[in-house]
């Protein structure tokens, strides 16, 4: 791995050490999210994200109730992130972009049973 793609793995083993911290879990969760597009060299994107932080974060807390209330783990959002990194690392697009349909999938049912 590559110094961007071991800042990125740092950060889920720091979320792995935070399922029970619903703060830190989610503050973790949005780094992850910026060095991805970090990693993409993609500007607009981080800019994007930046300037939605405060949205993404109530999302994310959101999410993370959501996921708790089906009774699942916070260790799926880190299992998804992973594999999201492992494509990512292995110059796999198509990999990388499955994997990240499905966790976006896994965040909408987590989101809808916030309602």
């Amino acid at each position: 791995m590559r110094g961007p793609e071991r800042a990125a793995a740092a950060l889920l083993d720091e979320m792995a050490q935070a399922t029970a911290d619903r703060e830190r879990f989610v503050a973790l969760d949005l780094a992850f999210h910026h060095e991805i597009a970090r990693m993409a060299d993609n500007g607009i994107l981080e800019l994007v994200l930046e300037s939605l932080s405060d949205v993404l974060a109530a999302h994310r807390l959101a999410s993370y109730e959501g996921r708790s209330r089906r009774g699942d783990s916070q260790q799926a959002t880190i299992t998804a992130h992973r594999r999201i990194l492992d494509a990512i690392a292995a110059g796999d697009p198509q990999e990388a972009v499955a994997a990240m349909a499905a966790h976006l999938s896994e965040t909408g049912e987590d989101l809808g049973a916030t309602l």
